[in-house]
């Protein structure tokens, strides 16, 4: 069974690590992007499963992220992490989920384990 894979763009090396951590426990194959602008470099190139991206980046908002998604022809899972309680941002294209931080490791793993089971068994 091939490894489904996550892009995760996070640009607080303390957060990348832990959610790199548990999203490979769950059996994912994690690329992580430390850097918003690099990510948008090379998002069209990506063979991922689902995008985490944060909404706190150092050097992209959230909103250019999602305009840039936006142009992929497929339509892909989007995860955002959040600080922001409301869920401003939709898509008719893509399918966007939230996790609000700060979240237990509970609340995260529930919240992105049955998107990932999902995509492995499709």
């Amino acid at each position: 069974m091939s490894k489904f894979s996550v892009a995760l763009v996070e640009s607080e090396p303390a957060h990348a690590m832990l959610i790199t951590y548990h999203i490979e426990k769950m059996g994912a194959n994690v690329q992580l992007f430390e850097s918003g602008k690099h990510f948008i470099d090379i998002y069209k190139n990506l063979h991922t499963d689902i995008f985490m991206i944060s909404d706190q980046l150092d050097d992209l908002s959230i909103h250019e992220a999602l305009n840039e998604l936006e142009s992929l022809p497929e339509t892909k899972r989007i995860i955002i992490m959040t600080t922001n309680h409301l869920k401003p941002y939709q898509s008719d294209k893509h399918q966007i989920s939230y996790i609000h931080k700060p979240f237990s490791l509970r609340e995260f793993r529930d919240s992105v384990e049955p998107l990932l089971l999902e995509i492995h068994y499709v």
